[in-house]
């Protein structure tokens, strides 16, 4: 009885249908295969200089978080002197380095002084502001003669600044005895209020 036409014989293997390969078209595809696997290699390794640059570059924490800091003695009492104002914006400068943050500019009058500072992401405005006034104030009563009264007013005010307006911060706060030759502490701050909401 003849077997069935469609039927294989045994042991034989089924090739997936589709036109058929000599030898010639094998090496053709192999060889397209092994430029293709070339080429994807080459790619890639053009990409992994970028990923080792991206993961050093984000392996630390890049921060610029420069603030201007300005608040007043308690009831704007003039205390502040220039025989120990140098020493007191050293010592405040004393008080950031231990928190990690910098000092970068300082000055003031008799009743109010103004700080220009860079701070580090560990600490919050409040925390900075209650660290500097209080060992400040600490320093004055210890070491300032006829000062044991002196205190900071309680609130403050803080303000982001640019980098590209650091220089005008600067010269700003330099130039502070200048400024208020014409003008007192209370109408400067809402000024410098006003200035700062129209930024916004």
């Amino acid at each position: 009885m003849r077997g069935n036409r469609n039927s294989k014989p045994r042991g034989s293997v089924q090739r997936p249908e589709g036109p058929t390969l000599n030898s010639h078209g094998r090496k053709a595809v192999d060889q397209i295969r092994l430029e293709m696997e070339s080429a994807e290699g080459a790619a890639l390794q053009d990409l992994l200089p970028c990923h080792r640059c991206e993961n050093s570059l984000m392996a630390g924490k890049y921060i610029s978080l420069l603030v201007h800091f300005v608040w007043s003695t308690a009831s704007r009492e003039p205390w502040i002197t220039s025989a120990w104002e140098g020493e007191l914006y050293k010592v405040i400068g004393g008080i950031l380095r231990k928190k990690n943050g910098k000092l970068l500019e300082a000055g003031g009058t008799r009743d109010h002084i103004h700080l220009y500072t860079s701070l580090p992401s560990t600490v919050s405005l409040a925390e900075i502001v209650n660290v500097i006034k209080s060992n400040s104030s600490r320093w004055i009563h210890e070491e300032v003669p006829r000062c044991r009264g002196f205190a900071w007013q309680e609130g403050y005010g803080a303000f982001s600044v640019s980098k590209s307006s650091e220089s005008d911060v600067r010269r700003y706060i330099q130039l502070q005895k200048e400024h208020h030759r014409r003008r007192d502490f209370k109408s400067e701050f809402l000024e410098y209020l006003g200035a700062a909401r129209d930024r916004i």
